[in-house]
């Protein structure tokens, strides 16, 4: 059994006398209860399942509980096979992409540059960093590399906005590699929607790299996604959006971090589709198992784009929004 709680306050304003305060669960790391199964079967051969769910503390929303979107909670439940060759397993299970977390100096928070760190599909509210109805292979860990393959039918549970989700296919190829001092992730992803009367076909692309010296930890992310067919917007059949992020970490003491990241995206059909947004953390570990952290977002808007840290308080375009907030997390 393993499972994190974090909570954390925070104050945010999106222009224009837009402000919220609020008690959020999850601004450094999901919440979530989780149990782990192996069962050796044969020498080298193992039975490995897997259950976990999302907890909404703030809520006091527990398992299976309705989520943004009417999403269920429910995070990973799968069931397979593991050996010296790596683990083949099936069911809905967390997408390698998710990997780019570890590289983001601000610990992949809410209070993050990143503004688009998984592409999501066109009008849909499906949670891109899992696969439902999926199908996944790891290798196992040679040299420091490891390889990723999944193929997913409907992986995008509640896709109820324009698609039927029992018709979209997904396929995925991904590769890690983590040293001593550098780290590297790299992935392509393929997803299809058969069902809409003019299907849509999302390409998306990833890749990171660190590098650490001494204290110091440089890192890069690149992501890319290419959203061909379908009325996107002004007519347009093509949609494409880059997103650059660099960002640097320093252990200020053996307890103490801070981390910083500026990501800057860029939608190429239109004309100032851009957005800049910087993310700061700060660190404190109570014990290897306890975390306080403080953190703030600045995110610079164009005239077309609306993001924000805090997606309950979405700013108008080319809104300037700022996030700032403190909490705590507990992993067991």
């Amino acid at each position: 059994m393993y499972g994190t709680v974090d909570v954390c306050g925070i104050y945010s304003t999106t222009g224009s006398g837009s402000k919220r305060s609020a008690i959020e669960s999850g601004c450094h790391d999901v919440s979530v209860i989780g149990w782990r199964i192996q069962e050796s079967i044969s020498p080298g051969l193992n039975a490995i399942a897997r259950l976990e769910y999302g907890l909404a503390l703030d809520q006091n929303s527990g398992i299976g509980a309705p989520s943004f979107g009417s999403r269920a909670l429910s995070r990973q439940g799968y069931v397979g096979l593991s050996g010296e060759y790596g683990s083949v397993t099936a069911g809905r299970m967390s997408s390698p992409v998710k990997i780019l977390q570890y590289f983001d100096p601000a610990g992949g928070s809410v209070f993050s540059g990143l503004l688009v760190l998984l592409p999501t599909p066109l009008n849909s509210r499906a949670d891109p960093t899992h696969f439902s109805n999926a199908v996944r292979y790891m290798s196992p860990v040679l040299g420091g590399w490891q390889h990723f393959a999944v193929y997913a039918f409907a992986p995008y549970v509640c896709d109820d906005k324009a698609y039927v989700s029992n018709q979209e296919r997904a396929a995925l190829a991904a590769t890690y590699y983590q040293g001593e001092r550098l780290a590297f992730f790299a992935s392509t992803q393929l997803t299809s929607h058969l069902g809409n009367l003019e299907p849509l076909t999302l390409r998306d692309s990833a890749a990171a790299l660190s590098w650490v010296i001494d204290r110091i930890k440089i890192a890069g992310i690149y992501v890319r996604s290419e959203r061909s067919g379908g009325a996107i917007v002004g007519g347009a059949n093509k949609r494409i959006f880059d997103q650059g992020s660099i960002g640097l970490q320093y252990h200020l003491t053996e307890i103490d971090t801070i981390g910083i990241q500026v990501s800057h995206l860029h939608e190429h059909h239109r004309d100032q589709a851009d957005a800049t947004s910087t993310g700061l953390v700060l660190e404190h570990a109570l014990s290897k198992r306890t975390l306080l952290y403080a953190g703030y977002n600045l995110t610079l808007n164009d005239a077309t784009t609306q993001f924000s840290a805090d997606t309950f308080n979405r700013p108008a375009p080319g809104a300037t929004a700022r996030l700032v907030g403190a909490g705590i997390r507990h992993n067991f």
